[in-house]
């Protein structure tokens, strides 16, 4: 699932060091989608020992996969490349 990159910043001050947090704070589970479970618990008993209210948190799976240059690399990277302009 994408999540809009255009949502208003607000203020999070109760952990030391960091003045400002995009609401809500999305954190990427980068485990295989279904077996993010383990972290998502462990994060949920975290987050309110740091003070981070679990309403201003959206965690949201981002399974990470290995690759490897095939044929068609060079093609895609000057593609991508093509669609961010």
């Amino acid at each position: 699932r994408l999540v809009e990159a255009s949502r208003p910043v607000a203020q999070h001050s109760s952990m030391p060091g960091m003045a400002a947090v995009g609401a809500p704070l999305i954190i990427a589970l980068t485990r295989q989608v279904g077996e993010n479970g383990k972290l998502r618990k462990a994060l949920t008993q975290v987050l309110p020992q740091l003070d981070i209210p679990g309403d201003s948190v959206e965690c949201v799976e981002a399974p990470c996969i290995e690759h490897a240059r095939g044929p068609d690399y060079e093609a895609l990277a000057v593609r991508l490349v093509g669609l961010l302009r």
